[in-house]
């Protein structure tokens, strides 16, 4: 997932940040930056969103046999926007809430740099098998 996030231009374009992986667990940090903003200071909802399926992704490939499966993909991505991300560095912590043979099912929490709760995900995410 490191190696992915450093090869994804659009990732090191937003300045995403890998902070920690574990087995189905992945914590992943979006920096502020005036780029980022919609009006103002405001962090523009597609960022958030960006950041809460590549943290789900994250989660998602942590406890996956790699030489099992050849590609993936987000099939849904739900997300509830809870308050403004203003001029602050955005966390996001994605846990798998369940796996399957080839789905798998993540929630993601998006908390601003004070702890408190931006945004929360769900998201779904298909493995394509290796025949």
């Amino acid at each position: 997932m490191r190696q992915y996030l450093a090869a994804s231009p659009f990732a090191r374009k937003l300045g995403l940040e890998v902070i920690d992986l574990a087995p189905d667990r992945a914590h992943l940090r979006l920096p502020y930056d005036p780029s980022l903003a919609t009006v103002g200071t405001i962090v523009h909802g597609g960022a958030l969103g960006t950041l809460a399926d590549t943290a789900a992704t994250a989660a998602c490939w942590t406890a996956v046999d790699v030489h099992a499966v050849t590609t993936g993909a987000t099939i849904s991505l739900t997300i509830d926007y809870m308050t403004a991300a203003a001029e602050t560095t955005v966390d996001a912590a994605a846990a798998v809430v369940r796996r399957g043979r080839s789905i798998c099912f993540a929630e993601v929490r998006l908390t601003n740099q004070a702890g408190e709760p931006v945004a929360q995900a769900l998201a779904t995410y298909r493995f394509a098998l290796a025949a």
